[in-house]
């Protein structure tokens, strides 16, 4: 990074690199999803130990983000957190976001599907043992 930036300074490709990855990484948990994603690799077995190396490597960069190689992203990136209330697609049909939080609470592992499916056959036996008992 220092050859680059005294060296190359209009071809600063690694530190506008290291300095996108500054910005994308503020947390162990933004880390943990980059690795999740196959984006990343977590070589060093930590996620503070990447984000701590990673501010390191960044403290000693000009932060100019108009004149990176990512300038683009950093807009667009921007741009997309501060419009949060742009409804996702599955939220334009009602069922579809109903079948979505079934899905993600619900039946995300084996046993919550499985207890899902005893509670709403025991809710359906004693609604039949209900009508029973009114009728007679």
């Amino acid at each position: 990074m220092a050859l680059e930036m005294c060296h190359y300074p209009l071809k600063t490709t690694i530190c506008d690199y290291v300095s996108l990855m500054d910005h994308l990484m503020e947390t162990s948990k933004d880390v943990d999803l980059m690795v999740q994603k196959g984006i990343l690799v977590n070589g060093l077995g930590d996620s503070n130990e990447i984000v701590t190396l990673v501010k390191k490597l960044g403290t000693h960069i000009p932060q100019d983000c108009q004149s990176s190689r990512y300038a683009w992203l950093f807009m667009h990136l921007n741009r997309h957190c501060e419009n949060r209330w742009v409804k996702p697609k599955y939220q334009d049909n009602i069922w579809q976001k109903w079948l979505k939080i079934l899905k993600d609470e619900y039946f995300s592992t084996p046993w919550r599907s499985a207890s899902t499916i005893a509670a709403i056959i025991l809710l359906v036996l004693t609604f039949i043992q209900t009508v029973f008992a009114i009728i007679k």
